[in-house]
């Protein structure tokens, strides 16, 4: 029989693959699905079974997550958070869309610390993760979308955790381009208003949750160019910081106006290692590991977790000056992304991986 609109797959390709989903079962192999390409049914069928299968691989995965902690760690962050008005921020590398099953855990991991010993009065309500305003927004892709949605309304609550929309340089222009295929794009002018407004609402979206206590999760690079592979079939790993980046100077800064009088920022440097074993940043797809794990046919420890000892923001700053250096958006950067190579082993290093 020929079909010239019809093709068939098993669910392994199909949950790999965006778009490739399952229309009906096939009476004759019930293995297999029919699938019909380019149908808006098919398309919002996609999104749901792509939403469902991340859900029930991402609470597995998360929970074999096991954060590597440095010696001393619990009671040094315990001593600094009972301070009054103490200001927490995580910087974390980013290798893949999955690094949010990491941040999820980090963030129950250390609210649940906390409000071991914070009064009543204080308890730690969670942290605040920033994302690509094209993340949530489609500019990346519906399927996508769709599963970053249900995540963050259905998985990363239950972990302390939300999201607020940060709009980088390239997200404008992805949503200028979405606006063009619609006859509706902005001139370069209309655009720059249009995305210093948004950031403006993030700010006073960063500002109030600071606080109200949240702690903020930031993946300075703003990109998961980390986790994408050569041609060889490594990973790129660490990358300099560039322009589309979290400004992570201005975010201290913010931070230390909230309560000026309190003690500098709290700052943790967390890694994640092995996001691109469950979400494909290549493809923006799942894996077949991450498949395994979701058919209770695969192990669930695909990433890898590791922090640093927590320190005051003065203290890093004296460490860059004690090398003669300013304290600047160049050497912050820089230090973080140094920070970032101690704690990630040889594979994710990148740039900064010693010769």
């Amino acid at each position: 029989m020929k079909y010239d609109n019809i093709v068939l797959y098993s669910p392994e390709f199909i949950m790999v693959h965006e778009l490739e989903v399952p229309f009906s079962l096939s009476r004759n192999r019930p293995d297999t699905f029919v699938a019909t390409r380019n149908s808006p049914l098919i398309k919002d069928l996609a999104a749901e079974t792509m939403g469902q299968m991340i859900l029930t691989a991402a609470e597995k995965i998360t929970t074999a997550i096991e954060p590597i902690l440095p010696a001393g760690f619990e009671k040094t962050f315990l001593s600094e958070i009972v301070k009054k008005h103490t200001k927490i921020l995580i910087f974390s590398n980013h290798q893949s869309h999955a690094d949010l099953l990491s941040v999820a855990k980090v963030s129950k991991l250390l609210t649940e610390m906390a409000n071991k010993v914070l009064p009543e009065e204080n308890k730690s309500p969670g942290y605040q993760l920033i994302i690509a305003s094209s993340l949530a927004e489609g500019e990346q892709g519906a399927l996508l979308q769709k599963c970053i949605n249900q995540l963050t309304a259905d998985f990363i609550p239950n972990y302390y955790l939300s999201t607020i929309e940060y709009m980088r340089p390239k997200d404008a222009a992805m949503y200028n381009a979405r606006l063009r295929t619609e006859g509706k794009a902005m001139n370069r002018l209309q655009l720059k208003a249009f995305r210093d407004a948004k950031n403006v609402k993030f700010g006073f979206q960063l500002a109030r949750g600071i606080k109200n206590n949240k702690g903020t999760i930031i993946f300075p690079s703003a990109s998961v160019q980390e986790g994408r592979r050569k041609e060889n079939g490594e990973i790129f790993g660490l990358t300099e910081i560039d322009s589309n980046s979290v400004k992570l100077n201005r975010t201290i800064k913010m931070a230390m106006k909230i309560h000026p009088l309190s003690e500098m920022p709290l700052i943790l440097f967390m890694i994640t290692h092995g996001g691109f074993n469950v979400l494909n940043p290549d493809t923006l797809s799942l894996t077949p590991e991450a498949l395994a794990v979701a058919r209770n046919s695969g192990p669930a420890n695909l990433i890898q977790v590791k922090l640093s000892l927590p320190k005051r923001f003065g203290v890093i700053a004296n460490e860059i000056r004690n090398k003669g250096e300013r304290v600047n958006s160049k050497t912050i950067n820089e230090y973080v992304s140094r920070t970032f190579a101690e704690l990630l082993p040889p594979e994710g290093q990148g740039f900064y991986r010693k010769a």
